[in-house]
């Protein structure tokens, strides 16, 4: 799948499983996504 910035996701896999998110960014082969206030770097096959 391909995100945009502004896009909203769900996580699918770690601790935040299950949580929406709102993409940020990109920064090498992570996405960048706001988590309930908190910023996280994670690999775009963890989101959905």
């Amino acid at each position: 799948m391909i995100f945009k910035e502004g896009d909203e996701v769900t996580i699918i896999k770690g601790a935040d499983k299950g949580k929406k998110a709102i993409v940020e960014g990109v920064e090498g082969n992570f996405l960048i996504v706001s988590i309930g206030g908190k910023t996280r770097k994670i690999n775009p096959r963890h989101v959905q």
